[in-house]
């Protein structure tokens, strides 16, 4: 039976470079045996940073349909100068209104330093 998951309710994405999982905001993926024997995929359900999904959810995910109606996030006062790591990554998830390619570009980079330069640039691309 396949299994599925979405991103718990107070995260706001989730990445696995070693199974290559990623979910970003209110995406729903099948498991593959793969991500199920991933230790990270498997501490994150644990602690409620990925939670199960039914395979309704799943399946009006794939046909473009919102699955979870999540909390209207606070919008950030702070210009992306001011802004730390995790309200940056944050602010690129929920408020950015970037596509999905150029959101997979922020998610593992660690430091602020690295990825201020990479937010500025494709923020000018967007507006």
């Amino acid at each position: 039976m396949p299994k599925f998951v979405k991103l718990g309710e107070h995260a706001s994405v989730f990445s696995d470079p070693t199974s290559g999982l990623l979910v970003i905001g209110d995406e729903v993926h099948q498991l593959e045996t793969k991500h199920e024997r991933s230790k990270k995929v498997k501490v994150a359900i644990q602690g409620g940073h990925l939670v199960h999904a039914t395979e309704d959810e799943f399946k009006r995910f794939t046909k473009g349909e919102k699955v979870v109606a999540k909390k209207e996030p606070v919008k950030n006062e702070k210009s992306i100068d001011e802004m730390d790591l995790t309200e940056l990554q944050e602010w690129v998830v929920k408020e950015s209104g970037w596509d999905k390619a150029d959101k997979k570009k922020v998610v593992d980079i660690k430091t602020v330093e690295e990825l201020l330069p990479l937010v500025k640039k494709i923020n000018e691309d967007y507006e």
